[in-house]
């Protein structure tokens, strides 16, 4: 640029022109090619040009399908009764839709008594396995964070994801955190 001080007037419609001086002359050759910005167009135009590419650009990023990321407590009671009270954790998506889940991991939190219960898993409301952990998750007798293992499964549209249990337990008095990564997906 020749003359990064010039001083440029403006005018918008219904509005007295102005003057808009320049104190920064950093422009980024490839944000004018992109823009589609010629030498010499007037401020307005260059002004459009952006809103525009801005506009374009939130369209764009409404299309992208963002991971979302929950932690879900569960008591000791709802552990105990795991097997016949599944936990609800995410809510049906809607029609056209599915839940994606991505990775879960848990931390199971030992107080004073294991549970005799060994397998917690997530599925979707229908039964559907999603993903489960180790055989002795449950019965732990220490604090410990454990990635779940990915099961083969079918992804069903607009079910609800659940914590779930293959049998509930008679004892065990701790807490698991479960991290759940997923995706809604627009089918």
């Amino acid at each position: 640029m020749e003359n990064c001080e010039k001083t440029i007037n403006v005018s918008y419609p219904d509005t007295e022109p102005c003057e808009i001086k320049s104190s920064s002359c950093v422009v980024i050759p490839s944000a004018i090619s992109y823009l589609g910005i010629e030498q010499g167009e007037n401020v307005t135009l260059v002004i459009t040009k952006l809103v525009q590419s801005l506009m374009n650009t939130r369209s764009r990023l409404k299309t992208v399908e963002l991971n979302n990321s929950i932690k879900v407590s569960v008591s000791s009671e709802q552990l105990n009764n795991i097997g016949t009270t599944p936990i609800e954790v995410i809510p049906e998506p809607g029609v056209g839709k599915l839940i994606e889940v991505r990775s879960v991991f848990s931390k199971i939190t030992f107080v004073s008594t294991a549970f005799d219960s060994n397998e917690i898993l997530l599925s979707y409301k229908d039964g559907s396995s999603i993903w489960n952990h180790t055989i002795n998750f449950l019965s732990a007798t220490e604090t410990k964070i454990e990635t779940a293992l990915l099961t083969d499964r079918e992804i069903v549209e607009n079910k609800a994801v659940q914590v779930t249990g293959t049998d509930s337990s008679a004892t065990g008095d701790g807490t698991v955190d479960i991290y759940i990564t997923y995706r809604i997906v627009t089918l």
